[in-house]
């Protein structure tokens, strides 16, 4: 299948660039730590230390009997051309190893040159300091003899006698790790800009609507793992203003929509979908049927995503509680449960995988079961299996009477969600838009209200709500939640909150 993507603009590369740091600095950090202390201990364990003796000559040439700088600085230019040749041929080698009485010589030996000026540096290098100290030595002992014979009028004066070996490759640590860290954190940037460059992801709520042509219903924010390990965060909404706030506003902003709707079109069914595993769906799927049900809607969160069943032991429910058998499909009991929020939030599901998940969602059962829960319940929230996985996304998408697409914030490419977008757009009635899960950076583009009403009197009703951002609105949740409350114990009734305490 072919999609032709718009051209990423240098703007748009820099974002994603800089999105890709933000999140993976952390990572990098150990790497740099290892390259760091990796680079210290090879060099450690590879150094040798090289020994090294040297000695400095001043190159003289005599003109008629006379010598001075210029015929001495001619001369100098005149041996850097040749003095390399001499220093290795056969001559010369031979001499020093006669002398040495070995067949190779034991330290390799260069020479220099001094600027511009007319000295030479001799210098022989080797892993024993009496090596390296001798074969200089020889050398002083044969280049008179050698370089008289090559180069008539030119002579070397010894300015520096030959020094005593000493270490000559010291590892500089600092600068080997310097040199190492800056290649990894180049080796980084190349890699954070193939990523932006060639993996084209979704992570703002403008490239949904571009890119899968559907609107943007809401994000949901990240909670992080060490937040959820410690108990100050948990990706479930609770009746707690203090936890989650984020969240729940994030949840009431979809949840609004989804109000409008069923007031424009009755439409009271709605499949959450995503590409594949790990968009989030069954999170966002619970916390969507618990803010209908803290509104006040009678709410049915079926699971139907049967091949890895979670909601069961997701959503918090009352002690001892039973699990009531709603029916049997091929050989699999559906369950079902109530919570303790008054009997508004029944959740439909099995405990444990299902082997015949296919055959069973294609079941007529499941068909007049859903066709039942519309009579029963308000809203009808269900949770589906990847689309790109399994085709039991698609059987139930014509089943309900609109489909929400779920995608976590850069995770997948756009091509996998365009692919899946358009298998639910094939399959269910109407997609009502997208939720963005997991998002690190951004919030709900409705903004937050305040949760708490106040009222006067018994008519008119002023206070800030979750109808606009800022200014007047509605009632906010806790106002109603506590009118109706007031209200059950005139009638004699338990209310919600003392409902929750048992």
């Amino acid at each position: 299948m072919e999609h032709n993507y718009d051209t990423i603009d240098l703007y748009d590369l820099v974002r994603k660039i800089f999105q890709f740091l933000l999140r993976t600095w952390k990572a990098a950090l150990p790497v740099l730590l290892l390259t760091a202390c990796g680079t210290a201990a090879f060099i450690r364990l590879s150094y040798t230390p090289l020994y090294e003796s040297r000695a400095t000559f001043a190159v003289t040439k005599e003109m008629n009997g006379e010598e001075n700088y210029l015929y001495n600085k001619d001369a100098a230019d005149e041996l850097s051309v040749s003095f390399e040749s001499i220093l290795y041929s056969d001559v010369m080698q031979d001499a020093m190893k006669a002398d040495l009485g070995t067949e190779t010589l034991p330290a390799s030996i260069v020479a220099s040159r001094v600027g511009t000026t007319n000295l030479f540096t001799v210098a022989a290098q080797s892993e024993d300091p009496e090596a390296a100290e001798k074969v200089v030595q020889v050398f002083l002992d044969n280049y008179a003899r050698v370089f008289r014979a090559a180069l008539m009028e030119i002579s070397l004066e010894m300015i520096e006698s030959p020094e005593a070996a000493s270490v000559c490759n010291t590892p500089d640590y600092l600068r080997a790790e310097t040199w190492a860290c800056g290649g990894v954190l180049m080796a980084y940037a190349v890699l954070a800009g193939a990523y932006a460059f060639f993996r084209r992801t979704i992570t703002e709520e403008e490239e949904i609507r571009e890119s899968l042509r559907t609107g943007c219903l809401g994000t949901l924010p990240y909670v992080k793992a060490a937040e959820r390990k410690k108990g100050t965060a948990t990706p479930m909404i609770t009746r707690d203003s203090s936890r989650n706030f984020e969240m729940k506003e994030a949840v009431a902003a979809v949840r609004r929509r989804l109000e409008k709707e069923k007031e424009r079109s009755g439409t009271c069914t709605y499949l959450l979908a995503g590409a594949s595993e790990g968009e989030g769906v069954s999170t966002a799927a619970a916390n969507l049927a618990l803010s209908l049900a803290y509104r006040g809607w009678k709410t049915a969160l079926v699971d139907l995503n049967l091949r890895k069943p979670a909601q069961l032991k997701r959503i918090p429910i009352k002690k001892d509680t039973e699990l009531q058998n709603v029916m049997q499909v091929e050989g699999t009991a559906f369950l079902a449960e109530r919570t303790a929020l008054s009997g508004r939030l029944t959740v439909y599901g099995i405990q444990e995988p299902a082997d015949r998940a296919a055959k069973i969602l294609g079941s007529p059962m499941i068909r007049r079961f859903l066709e039942g829960m519309k009579e029963r319940y308000d809203f009808l929230v269900i949770d589906s299996p990847p689309l790109l996985s399994y085709a039991d996304g698609q059987t139930l998408a014509k089943l309900v009477d609109a489909a929400i697409f779920v995608l976590r914030e850069d995770h997948l490419s756009v091509g996998k969600l365009v692919d899946a977008m358009e298998m639910l757009n094939e399959s269910a009635p109407a997609v009502l838009g997208g939720v963005m899960n997991g998002s690190k950076i951004h919030v709900s583009r409705y903004g937050y209200g305040y949760g708490y009403g106040y009222s006067y009197g018994y008519k008119y009703r002023y206070g800030y709500g979750y109808r606009k951002r800022y200014g007047y609105g509605s009632r906010g949740e806790k106002s109603k939640d506590r009118d109706s409350d007031k209200v059950k114990k005139r009638k004699g009734e338990k209310s919600d909150e003392t409902e929750k305490n048992l």
